[in-house]
């Protein structure tokens, strides 16, 4: 396990942004530094140093993440990374306002005072892995061209009845402005999982249905977008919220095989 603590050379702590740039600071200053992108950074660097960033840096990207892991080892850099959510916390624990700024300085922090640090280089099946990254790219792309709402609408179309579901299943699948119809969000996110899964363990590792699950765009849209905000106003817990969601892989699953659905009330 590697030490913060053990390191004797210079260290530096970034905080990368959706747009690839890079907010960065040194190990005993207090000078924020700005790259445009991970080569930037590495760029800059004369010597082997510590890099720490949180563990979402390209999270929709697993080739380009990759390639970033794959030079700093090249170049003699040691690269670690630090979970995100507790990064959310200390910042309001201390009361600040979230700016690139700002976390970097709580990332820094974190790690001096002792945060486990991971090394990003874990390496999944190929085959998995084909399959996780078309599964990103098609609900990416159905984004962008405004279709993602119409995929939904059709699928929607072959399912139960959600008014006749039973309670937690109409709150976990529908939203608190639209209880009486499916969430279209949530409906697209799981056909596009179910899609590419092989059964429903996978359905559940593709859509990152776990506390810790990989950053991507299906787990946005069911854990940012759907238990994120489901939870400000819902009294079901989390565990209820991702049997339902199994629930309608299993529906959705039978949709995209021809297969019979399930009785609307189940």
């Amino acid at each position: 396990m590697f030490n913060y603590s053990d390191w004797k050379g210079p260290s530096e702590f970034g905080d990368w942004s959706s747009n690839r740039s890079i907010t960065a600071i040194r190990d005993n200053e207090e000078e924020i530094l700005y790259y445009q992108d991970f080569d930037s950074w590495f760029d800059s660097l004369s010597e082997p140093t510590l890099l720490v960033v949180e563990a979402t840096f390209e999270n929709f990207e697993k080739q380009n993440r990759q390639l970033v892991i794959d030079r700093a080892k090249r170049e003699g850099h040691v690269f670690r990374t630090i979970g995100t959510r507790c990064t959310n916390r200390v910042r309001r624990a201390g009361g600040e306002d979230k700016t690139d700024e700002v976390d970097v300085r709580v990332i820094r922090h974190r790690v001096k005072s002792g945060a486990h640090l991971h090394d990003p280089d874990y390496r999944v099946d190929k085959e998995y892995q084909e399959r996780f990254d078309a599964a990103q790219a098609e609900i990416r792309n159905l984004r962008y061209m405004g279709k993602k709402e119409l995929l939904a609408q059709n699928v929607i179309k072959r399912l139960p009845e959600i008014k006749l579901q039973p309670e937690t299943r109409r709150v976990a699948l529908t939203s608190k402005s639209s209880p009486n119809e499916y969430n279209e969000v949530r409906v697209a996110a799981v056909t596009i999982a179910a899609k590419y899964s092989r059964d429903i363990k996978e359905f559940e590792r593709i859509a990152g249905l776990y506390e810790n699950g990989y950053p991507s765009q299906i787990r946005a849209d069911l854990m940012y977008h759907g238990w994120r905000n489901l939870r400000k106003w819902a009294t079901i817990k989390f565990s209820d919220y991702r049997r339902e969601l199994r629930w309608l892989y299993r529906q959705i699953n039978a949709v995209l095989n021809g297969q019979e659905l399930t009785p609307a009330v189940s």
